[in-house]
């Protein structure tokens, strides 16, 4: 991983000692009106942090990918695990957090969403099941009785 971090504000210490020689990001209090507040109007109506983005991998920043650098490395490999939870108080908890998440916008908001809409497929599809098990076969006539 980067050890960068993702907000603008975090970015500053490393920037200011990065960029202190050449002059690049020298005065803090600029860079959080520009790139924090984003306050400062850019040239040619773009977005403060798209124009950051580009000073950063024009200057200082490398993008290099595990594939082209650890060749041998493996593909990543991801796995399901399903766990039943039965203490109710514990299910209570768990349903109150991914509820939570779910109110999120980032990548565990979207996957407790996924994880909420396939349960709900699973519970639908059960319910299927059931309701089809217990109706009468085709041609059967529940209120039938044999007579002999």
């Amino acid at each position: 991983g980067t050890p960068a971090l993702s907000r603008p504000m975090e970015l500053w210490p490393q920037l200011s000692v990065l960029g202190y020689e050449r002059g690049w990001w020298s005065d803090e209090s600029d860079f959080i009106k520009k790139y924090v507040n984003r306050e400062e109007e850019i040239e040619g109506g773009g977005s403060a942090l798209a124009e950051l983005h580009t000073l950063l991998t024009s200057t200082v920043m490398i993008r290099r990918m595990k594939v082209d650098m650890l060749k041998n490395l493996p593909k990543k490999e991801r796995h399901n695990a399903r766990i039943r939870v039965t203490d109710e108080a514990l299910k209570d908890e768990f349903d109150r957090s991914m509820a939570i998440l779910r109110e999120g916008r980032g990548a565990l908001g979207k996957l407790a969403r996924e994880h909420k809409k396939e349960c709900d497929e699973r519970k639908e599809a059960a319910a299927a099941v059931d309701a089809n098990s217990n109706a009468p076969a085709v041609g059967e006539d529940s209120n039938a009785s044999l007579q002999t």
